[in-house]
């Protein structure tokens, strides 16, 4: 295949956020400074949620969009920010799941929902004081805090080892704890982490080792290890690997010599496979808005769209390209080949 005859058609799309506009129609409010239909929408959305959660409207055009391609569904995960002192802070996010990219349905609006995992044959996300899983990306139940020790306050994150789920929280006095269960919804045993001294938000897990990563008391990132996520060890420049050394999908420790900093890392394919047309045809996106194609594995970028907007989010889906916004503006591309 020449990869000069790729074209695309490109089309702005609007369908999958009638739900948003449909949810901010019971409200009314003065909108501030949306200059666009997008802004506009997106300000909507942010003065409904808010509104239906704390009483009050918060009137601004912040919002952040995450997608996610996960077993052939597709998420997107909107944060509604507000201005604190001049610094955006979340407020409020909400998830929407798609297996068409036409249509999304919203499934969870909570406080601060973190990543879209899928694992263990479930969809799985947390929301820093409870976990929802799926196995269909509808329907979801919840674990709360409560269900996992009486002492969890701030889940910080979950993992599945093939044989347990493993979860990192904190307790009201930042006190900081391990959960393992081999069921999501019970049986879990809690261990405090005596031996971790650094405030730690990450957990991996990989060649039978698991692996903290945290900051420690001198503002330096350390990572810490174990054989059986109970007991820890910091661990040191000799543990950290070469990347090249490790197997795509697998965590490893990396040093960074100029500062000291340990950091945990876990290697991805070079090229994302959502994004790959046919057997070698790689699409990305460039200054947020080119839209290039590059035949793998060394061949030459070329241009073939400009985007009608900044890109947020791109995949290949059933044929198309799927374009995601900052201020929610989606678009579909269909990819034809030039005789």
């Amino acid at each position: 295949m020449n990869i000069e005859q790729i074209k695309l058609d490109l089309e702005l799309k609007t369908t999958p956020w009638d739900g948003i506009k449909e949810k901010t129609e019971k409200y009314s409010y003065t909108p501030s400074k949306a200059s666009t239909p997008e802004e506009l929408a997106a300000e909507h959305f942010s003065a409904a949620l808010s509104k239906a959660f704390s009483g009050q409207a918060i009137t601004t055009t912040q919002s952040d969009l995450k997608v996610y391609y996960l077993n052939e569904k597709i998420f997107v995960r909107l944060d509604i920010l507000k201005n604190t002192f001049g610094n955006p802070r979340r407020e409020k996010s909400a998830l929407f799941v798609s297996e068409d990219g036409e249509e999304f349905s919203q499934e969870i609006v909570s406080e601060k929902l973190q990543g879209v995992q899928f694992i263990n044959g479930r969809f799985i996300i947390n929301d820093l004081h409870g976990i929802y899983y799926s196995k269909s990306g509808y329907n979801w139940e919840y674990v709360s805090e409560e269900d996992i020790s009486e002492d969890c306050s701030y889940i910080r994150d979950i993992i599945h080892d093939g044989k347990k789920y493993i979860v990192l929280f904190d307790d009201s006095d930042d006190v900081q704890y391990i959960a393992k269960a081999k069921k999501i919804k019970t049986g879990w045993e809690c261990f405090e982490l005596d031996d971790v001294e650094a405030e730690c938000w990450e957990l991996g897990f990989s060649d039978d080792t698991y692996y903290l990563e945290g900051q420690n008391e001198d503002g330096l990132t350390v990572v810490y290890t174990s054989d059986d996520a109970e007991y820890w060890c910091e661990a040191d420049e000799s543990d950290a690997s070469d990347p090249d050394d490790v197997e795509i999908g697998e965590y490893y420790i990396e040093e960074d010599e100029d500062d000291d900093n340990l950091y945990l890392c876990k290697k991805a394919a070079p090229y994302d496979s959502d994004r790959i047309y046919g057997e070698n045809i790689f699409f990305f996106c460039e200054n947020n808005r080119g839209i290039y194609a590059k035949e793998l594995p060394k061949g030459k970028k070329h241009k073939l769209a400009e985007a009608p907007f900044d890109v947020k989010g791109m995949f290949f889906h059933e044929g198309t390209l799927r374009l995601f916004g900052t201020h929610l503006e989606y678009a579909v591309a269909e990819v034809s080949i030039a005789e």
